[in-house]
């Protein structure tokens, strides 16, 4: 062979072995996908998937956002509704106002799984987005140990299984070995889990762990897409009854609360979330536009029938006769009720409550690093022991401020 056909040779040959190297990388690629479940419908700060990303790692400032391209199916209109608050606010109440209707699936606290699953491992935004965005689609794929987690739960204060009749009823099907409160296998609970979840008409999550609601834009904006539409109920309560509350639950009594037990940097915080998160009319984003309100504890307090009314006008679907009779049998309780986190109670007395247990000093503190909020939402300075102790006198006045409310 002469030499120029030799050169023709070799190159030939050359390219051949090149062309198979980046053949088979594609094929073992490709089969590395299809076998491995990565959620595609996320995409990190670092354009990375959640997979990729080790749960120790500290999040990045900026906000998790969905990948445009995923999941782009326009399926049939779904709504789900975040029901975002501060511990001691009235959340069980409301959340339990739409656990009680039988084509509602109600989802109580999801972050707590992500929060205290693995001391803390997954704490960040990322995850917490992850985890909601899921519940939102009634898809759980890769979650199956964060459901396992929630649905074995077994703390007294916390029930994630118990907390939704549709989830209880889901567990109730598996038999119970000793020691599991849902016994539901991990490999299936994902598609179990999500099946009741699309049998529902709505679907409404219960969270006081979420900062700051611009972590829900990216599933907003996804859902104008997809046909989900994604809502938030803002629940804020008189931070002075938030405050008592908290008092009581974490002394374990109702008496009376001195201002050297107000920790005033707590109480300044969640003055602050209360102001950053509430949306003005004039001011809100336009992702938010007809997916916020505002709702007080006071004025579900006051009419919880009418509120009822509203908050599933909002929801957009109506509501149904379980609500009400449910409404009418646990929310002018006579009788004591020794549980603190129960839903059940006398809702105008439990409202009004911190009136009797904060002195008139803890009660000037709070009002000192919370005015603007208080302003803002409609809470009345008090200024006096007489008109504190005086529970005639109203100390919520109307809400004509721009907030976007129910």
């Amino acid at each position: 062979m002469s030499l120029p056909g030799t050169r023709h040779f070799l190159v030939c040959l050359l390219s051949i072995v090149v062309l198979s190297i980046i053949y088979f990388q594609f094929r073992v690629q490709h089969l590395w996908e299809s076998k491995v479940s990565v959620p595609s419908a996320l995409i990190f700060p670092q354009g990375r998937t959640a997979n990729e990303i080790s749960p120790r790692v500290k999040p990045s400032n900026e906000w998790p956002r969905l990948n445009k391209t995923a999941n782009q199916k326009k399926g049939p209109k779904r709504t789900t509704v975040f029901i975002v608050t501060q511990m001691r606010s009235g959340s069980s109440l409301v959340g339990e106002i739409f656990n009680e209707h039988p084509r509602c699936f109600y989802y109580f606290e999801p972050l707590h799984s992500v929060r205290y699953f693995k001391d803390h491992a997954y704490d960040n935004k990322d995850m917490q987005l992850r985890m909601l965005d899921g519940i939102s689609r009634c898809e759980f794929g890769g979650l199956d140990k964060f459901l396992t987690y929630y649905l074995d739960t077994r703390a007294s204060h916390f029930m994630g299984m118990r907390s939704s009749k549709m989830l209880h009823r889901l567990c109730r099907k598996y038999n119970s070995p000793k020691g599991r409160a849902c016994p539901i296998p991990r490999d299936v609970i994902a598609d179990r889990v999500g099946g009741v979840c699309r049998s529902a008409n709505v679907t409404v999550v219960k969270t006081i762990r979420v900062d700051d609601i611009r972590l829900f834009r990216a599933m907003a904006e996804s859902g104008q897409r997809t046909g989900n539409d994604v809502k938030i109920l803002h629940l804020v309560r008189d931070p002075r009854g938030v405050t008592a509350s908290r008092l009581a639950l974490e002394f374990k009594d109702d008496s009376s609360f001195s201002a050297s037990k107000v920790n005033v940097s707590k109480v300044q915080n969640l003055c602050t979330w209360m102001v950053r998160n509430a949306q003005l009319k004039h001011q809100a984003k336009e992702w938010l536009q007809d997916r916020y309100a505002l709702v007080r504890l006071e004025d579900i307090a006051m009419s919880p029938f009418r509120m009822v009314q509203k908050l599933y006008a909002f929801v957009g679907i109506p509501p149904h006769k379980a609500v009400f009779r449910w409404l009418k049998d646990n929310t002018n309780v006579t009788k004591r009720i020794k549980d603190p986190h129960s839903p059940r109670g006398n809702l105008k007395e439990t409202a009004s409550s911190w009136r009797d247990r904060l002195t008139l000093s803890a009660v000037e503190n709070i009002q000192e690093v919370c005015g603007d909020a208080m302003k803002l939402l409609g809470y009345k300075i008090v200024k006096d022991k007489r008109q504190l102790r005086n529970n005639s006198i109203s100390l919520v006045r109307k809400l004509d401020a721009p907030v976007i409310h129910i």
